[in-house]
């Protein structure tokens, strides 16, 4: 390996190009790190600057010989006059002292430097930082050193911005060789590495919090309505979960970033909060839905209507109570909610697949006999209890998914669905609203994760709904001929509905949905020479939900065909 093959440039003459790749080699060899390539390295540096101090001197020769030969070539001037020298004796006047320059010290000089710099580098500082070690002020290594440490104090102190330490870490290569800087300046250093990591902690925050109020809330100056935040739970639970990220992982963004006794203020709320307006909202729905189901299931099985009535009152502030209970964290109930035995069942035995799905088969078994025209009184018994064991492993398996305006969605269209099927289906309240409860679960839940675990190829989802939606127009045009076995033909169409629910999912186009599907219905009334049996209940319900899941399939097809995903 030749000498210029070490240094990494071609051969010279230049001095300056020489020590420029000398001083760019030695910032990735140092003696204390390989020993053997630094000799290696040093010896070659020698070796070229000998070649180029040679090559100067031999082109100086060749300058002075061209001069001398122009001289000879030159015409003779004339003697001059001889002129008579004047007697006496001169004392030799001794030349005057010339005396060196006084050249500053390494560190001097790279302060110097730096003040210059410093006054130019605000602007596109990387740019800067190369053009000035391209000088030739730090060709001296020690110099070039010095001004390294310049840099660093710079970098650790509060007055350095995050554009200039950026440029200089990528400039000087501080994340793979920092012995030098370590070994001189320990404590600077770990300040500098501890303020590039809150930077760039802090710029990982921004991009996953974008518009999360709780980064607004601990980027303010002071805490603005906080009593109204505090009684958000869902603005509570964001709060909890940034700073347990921020506390966690980017512990630097509490010394440089942001204001730690606001983020004490937020932290004391998060561990004392228990309440909030979401707990209070849901104890009145679930009191409001336990009452209408014992006004309306309690009668049928003999219990007197005083008795009723006093059950009812109960029921909400029972439910209310209950519900504080859970807030508040009672220890015993905390105790047996982080035992061992439920953090098994809510977070394995839960998200199991016979749990997730396994209430699917038996609700569509069950619930068409709410159809049934005159039911026995066993099977209004056996239906309620299927249809209630049914809600109950649905609710158990769809916890995770259930916020609060999920909560408030399901319920209130099982309250809607009971009180328009009211008189046609002859099973209590109780019933149609738990039946409209789970359809609204299926609805919400859709068949997105039912469909792979079946192993339906994805070029057969598209054919299928087409096929199902071809299945509901044939549904909507023989309805008319129903006749007397209206009764079947509506619960053959809820077991429709009900395929196609598991076939689709919700998107973000809901309200157009729900508006389209109005004017679908009234579109296809029209249509049909006798509409029929459409017009009455429960047919003209199950017409809407027809629509409606097959507005949700088109939207879900349009985005099969844009990013090519299953659903």
């Amino acid at each position: 390996m030749t000498i210029w093959e070490v240094l990494g440039i071609d051969a010279t003459g230049d001095v300056r190009d020489v020590k420029r790749a000398y001083a760019r080699k030695l910032k990735v060899t140092r003696p204390e790190d390989d020993p053997t390539a630094f000799q290696l390295l040093n010896d070659a540096f020698q070796h070229a600057l000998a070649y180029a101090e040679h090559r100067a001197e031999h082109r100086a020769e060749l300058a002075v010989e061209s001069t001398a030969a122009q001289a000879d070539a030159a015409p003779v001037a004339p003697p001059l006059p001889h002129t008579a020298v004047p007697t006496g004796r001169l004392e030799a006047v001794p030349p005057p002292a010339v005396r060196s320059p006084s050249r500053p010290s390494p560190a001097a000089a790279a302060q110097a430097l730096w003040a210059a710099f410093v006054k130019i580098g605000t602007v596109q500082p990387r740019m800067r930082l190369a053009k000035m070690a391209a000088s030739e002020a730090l060709l001296n290594m020690d110099v070039r050193e010095q001004f390294e440490l310049c840099a660093v104090r710079h970098g650790a102190s509060a007055a350095c911005s995050d554009e200039w330490r950026e440029a200089m870490f990528q400039h000087f290569g501080w994340e793979n060789d920092h012995a030098l800087i370590v070994r001189e300046l320990p404590d600077e250093s770990s300040t500098l590495f501890a303020r590039l990591r809150a930077q760039r902690a802090w710029l990982h925050v921004l991009q996953q919090h974008r518009g999360n109020p709780a980064l607004d809330a601990l980027t303010a100056e002071r805490p603005r309505h906080a009593w109204l935040k505090t009684s958000d739970g869902g603005f509570m639970k964001k709060m909890r979960l940034l700073l347990a990220e921020i506390t966690t992982h980017h512990p630097e963004l509490l010394d440089y970033r942001l204001d730690q006794d606001l983020v004490r203020y937020w932290q004391g709320h998060v561990e004392r909060k228990r309440y909030y307006l979401q707990t209070a909202l849901f104890p009145i729905i679930a009191g409001l839905v336990l009452t209408m189901m014992c006004i309306s299931s309690l009668p049928n099985l003999g219990v007197p209507a005083k008795v009723v009535s006093y059950l009812a009152l109960a029921e909400l502030p029972a439910t209310v109570i209950g519900t504080a209970l859970y807030a508040f964290n009672l220890p015993r109930l905390r105790r047996w909610l982080a035992s061992q035995r439920m953090r098994y069942l809510l977070g394995e035995v839960r998200l199991r697949p016979q749990w997730q799905f396994g209430w699917l088969l038996p609700f569509a078994l069950v619930s068409p006999l709410l159809f049934v025209p005159d039911p026995a009184p066993w099977l209004r018994y056996l239906v309620d209890t299927a249809l209630l064991a049914c809600t109950a492993a649905a609710l158990f398996a769809n916890a995770g998914l259930l916020q609060i305006w999920l909560i408030i969605f399901g319920a209130g269209g099982a309250i809607a669905f009971g009180n328009t099927v009211q008189g046609v289906l002859a099973h209590d309240a109780m019933a149609r609203m738990l039946a409209g409860f789970c359809a609204m679960l299926v609805l919400i839940r859709g068949g997105g994760q039912l469909l792979p675990m079946t192993g339906i190829p994805f070029r057969w989802v598209t054919p299928l709904r087409c096929t199902w939606m071809a299945g509901s127009v044939a549904l909507v045009w023989f309805a008319q001929w129903a006749g007397q076995h209206a009764a079947a033909y509506a619960a053959m169409t809820w077991l429709w509905l009900f395929v196609g629910m598991l076939m689709c999912y919700l998107t973000a186009q809901f309200y157009f949905a729900v508006g389209g599907c109005f004017i679908l219905r009234t579109i296809v009334i029209d249509f049909l020479p006798q509409p029929g049996i459409l017009l009455t209940q429960p047919m003209s319900l199950l017409l809407g939900g027809l629509l409606m899941v097959t507005l949700f399939m088109i939207f879900n097809m349009w985005q099969v065909l844009r990013h090519k995903h299953l659903f």
